[in-house]
C-alpha cells in the first residue's frame, strides 16, 4: 500500500516488460477504478566487449549479453556519425573502414518498440596498415 502519488518499485529485471496496475483506496472493500501504465525497463549494460580479428578494412567486434533481456544491439561509431548498425547476436564484423585509422565502437543494448536503451559501451582500436 502507498500513499503518496508516486513510488518507486525495485527488484525489478532488467530490460523486461512491466505492467503496473494503480487503484485508489478509500476504505477496505470501498476502490475507485483502476489505472495501469506498461513500460520496459533500461537493459543493463553489455559486458566485456573485445575487438578481435583486426585487418585493415575491417574489425570484428565481442561481447557478453548484459544482465536481464535485450533484444538487439545497437552499434555505432564515434568518428561516423551516419554509421548505425543494429544485430541480434553478440559478435559482428565492421567492414569498409580505412587502413589505420583509429576508431571509437559504442554498443548499446536495446528493449522495446520504442528503443530503451541501456548505457553504452565502448572500446577503441586502429586497423591495420
Amino acid at each position: 500500500m502507498v500513499t503518496l502519488n508516486a513510488t518507486t518499485i525495485d527488484g525489478l529485471t532488467p530490460g523486461n516488460y512491466y505492467t503496473f496496475i494503480v487503484t485508489a483506496v478509500v476504505a477496505d472493500d470501498i476502490s475507485g477504478e483502476s489505472a495501469n501504465a506498461s513500460t520496459y525497463t533500461k537493459p543493463e549494460r553489455v559486458q566485456n566487449l573485445t575487438t578481435y580479428n583486426i585487418s585493415t578494412t575491417s574489425v570484428s567486434l565481442r561481447w557478453q549479453p548484459p544482465v536481464g533481456n535485450c533484444w538487439y544491439y545497437l552499434i555505432q561509431m564515434l568518428e561516423n556519425s551516419n554509421f548505425s548498425k543494429r544485430v541480434t547476436i553478440n559478435d559482428t564484423t565492421i567492414d569498409s573502414l580505412t587502413p589505420g585509422n583509429y576508431y571509437t565502437f559504442i554498443i548499446t543494448a536495446l528493449v522495446g518498440d520504442s528503443d530503451i536503451k541501456g548505457e553504452s559501451a565502448k572500446t577503441s582500436t586502429y586497423t591495420s596498415k
